[in-house]
């Protein structure tokens, strides 16, 4: 975060998850593309790893997040695997409530 203090308020989560593609799996004339992963770890794992993570860096709390959507992928052959987080904050959306 750079300097930056942690995110107050409702926020919006996106996280991608990718990982490499396993040796076994690389082909020589047809190389393997990316695709959706469907092993472990499972994606409660996963969130849980990365919301404990920002807590008090990147929010305060991770009670905060409201809206969460995770991928998880199997990158192409040779590829690095990587975590992506995405924060965004959430409005209230007060003027379409009817009471």
């Amino acid at each position: 975060m750079k300097g930056e203090r942690p995110f107050a308020g409702l926020l919006s989560l996106h996280v991608k998850a990718s990982y490499s593609c396993p040796r076994t799996d690389w082909r020589k004339r047809h190389p393997r593309t990316r695709r959706w992963k469907g092993t472990k770890p499972d994606v409660d794992n996963i969130l849980k790893a990365v919301m404990d993570a920002g807590n008090g860096i990147v929010w305060l709390d991770d009670v905060q997040i409201a809206s969460v959507t995770l991928d998880r992928m199997i990158e192409e052959q040779g590829a690095a695997p990587s975590t992506e987080v995405t924060v965004r904050g959430l409005e209230l959306w007060t003027s379409a409530c009817k009471v």
